[in-house]
Formats: C-alpha cells, structure tokens, sequence
C-alpha cells in the first residue's frame, strides 16, 4: 500500500525572538517529508534555517541562532518564518508563522514591594547588554533618587536595590507610602527601552488572583493543617514557611510549582496540632520578584471560612535567605 495521504505542516501563530542566542523554531508534521523552513521579511530572504531536510512525522524543531545569513543578529521588527514539507510522492503543504524580533527589551515587574529588613529590590531581565539608568520617582512625579546612570549590565537577570532613602540620605519611603521604579536601558543598537512600575505595599502582583487559607479541626477543636487555594495568571513558585509565632524558631518550609490559570489547592498537614504555628508564603514570580503574604495562628479565632491571606512587608531573615 502507498500512503497518499496529503501532508500537513503545522506551528505556532506567532514566535517570539526576545533574547540573543538559540532560537527553536517549533512545527509538527503529519507524515514524512523534506522540509524547508525560511525566514523572509517582506518579500527578501533573510535566512534558510532548514533546506531539504528528510523529517520523520511528530513533533520538531528548527534550531536558528537568531542571524540573518551574512551572520549578523537580526534587527527588531516582524518577520515571516516560511515553513514547507513534500512527501514522497511530491505532494506538498506551507504554513506561515509570524515572528517577532525585540531583541531590545526589559522585563520588569508591574509591582514590588517594600521590606523593613532589604528595602525594595526589583528583580529584572535584559535582552542583550545594555546602559541602564535607574531613578527612583515620589507620586508627585518628582524625582528622589538616581541608583544608577548609564551603568552598564550584561544580559539576563538584574537586580535594582532601593533603600528608602532620597539622594540627601533622608528616609522618605515609608509603609503608605507609593514610589515610581523607573528603568531606562540603551542598547548597542542605539535603541532605548523605557518600563517603569509601582514600588506599593497595599497592592498585589497583577498575576495573583486569589490566595484563600482555611484551616482543618479535629473533633475536639484542634487545628490539624492549613488549605491554601490559589490562583494566578501565570507560573510562579510558592514557598510555605512555618514558624513558631512565640519565639520565632523556624519549624519547616515546603515549596510548590503554581500553574498559570489553575486552581492550585494545598493542605499543609501540622506538625503538632496543639501548638500555634506562623506561617509566611512567598511568591517568586519568573523574574525572581518576592511576594510574602502570612497568617497567624494566635489571631485565629473559632472555625474560619476561607478568608485572603494577608500581605507581610516584613520578611524574617532565614525567608530572605531560602527564597533568594
């Protein structure tokens, strides 16, 4: 028998070039073929990542080092990336995914918060190398302070430290209080990217969509674990830490992966149900960005329903040390 079945190829709508470096091209193929995957913008070809290639059926990649094909990083902007199978019977079938090329970007968070014990760090990602100037703005608008000016930093995660203070050494951040982070990044390319966010103790990471706790009672009244119900928009972890809420005196921590738009329950089983414990959960979004919220057991009162946890600007040492 002669398989006649027309080929397929198939890939995302859209790619995403944000970073320099190896880039896989992603596609799946219905049946076996010879494949020829192109990079075109407008109607010139910019490079030929795969000529001809004898492919098998599933799931494949294209790898692309990001250059065109005089071995130069391909400039921002919108590409095309033009994808074509033939089977052995000649038969053939194309697919066209856009792709994206911002090679000048800074990933930053929307919100940080302030922490009594390490200030406010904001914990960021560039592109490729860069001079960055970092300021520090009051809600009217005025600038207190300048952490950096054209500092230069490699690529990959960065993080900015803030202290409170303005450029005269004067306290000005305190728990009310709502200060503008602003990141300004020049590019070899000449390109500067601006992004900014809120440095704002009263609000939540924009992700975070619920955080619920509730608690499990035996029969005689006894607290025996703590339900936590989560939801966020996109992956983060969350480390559990559990503490003695009398002499400070760490008892344990568990962490867990949270995915993006699901419901994540957890039950955290006691240790010892006659003892009060406190407890301190920590979000670590993907820039590496800390988020702690708490609950005391010696606040509790009677069977609690589901209640929101509470936000905890100030985090205990042997946190800052496990998280970061």
């Amino acid at each position: 028998m002669e398989d006649w079945r027309k080929p397929t190829i198939q890939a995302p709508d859209d790619l995403y070039y944000v970073q320099q470096g190896p880039f896989d091209i992603p596609y799946t193929l219905s049946k076996a073929g010879s494949v020829t995957v192109e990079i075109y913008q407008g109607s010139s070809l910019v490079r030929t990542v795969l000529s001809g290639s004898q492919q098998g059926p599933g799931s494949k990649k294209a790898a692309w080092d990001g250059k065109d094909g005089s071995g130069q990083y391909v400039a921002d902007g919108q590409y095309e990336v033009r994808m074509k199978v033939v089977d052995a019977r000649g038969q053939q079938a194309s697919f066209t995914s856009l792709l994206h090329v911002d090679l000048a970007n800074v990933a930053a968070p929307q919100v940080v918060w302030f922490y009594e014990e390490m200030g406010s760090e904001v914990h960021f990602r560039l592109s490729t190398p860069a001079t960055v100037t970092a300021e520090i703005f009051n809600e009217a608008g005025e600038k207190v302070r300048t952490i950096w000016t054209e500092h230069p930093l490699n690529a990959g995660d960065q993080v900015l430290t803030w202290d409170g203070l303005n450029d005269n050494g004067e306290t000005v951040f305190y728990d009310d209080s709502v200060y503008t982070f602003r990141i300004a990044a020049r590019f070899a390319n000449g390109v500067i990217e601006t992004t900014e966010g809120k440095i704002d103790n009263s609000a939540d990471p924009p992700w975070l969509v619920s955080s619920l706790y509730s608690f499990t009672y035996d029969s005689y009244g006894n607290r025996t674990a703590l339900n936590l119900s989560i939801r966020v928009t996109e992956a983060v972890t969350a480390t559990l830490f559990v503490y003695d809420p009398y002499g400070d005196a760490y008892i344990d921590e568990k962490t867990y992966s949270l995915k993006a738009n699901v419901e994540t329950n957890i039950v955290y089983a006691k240790k010892d149900k006659y003892s009060d414990y406190y407890y301190l959960l920590a979000y670590k979004d993907r820039l590496g960005n800390v988020y702690v919220y708490g609950v005391d057991e010696t606040e509790e009162t009677g069977y609690a329903a589901s209640y929101r946890l509470q936000k905890e600007n100030g985090a205990k040492n042997g946190l800052k040390r496990s998280v970061n």
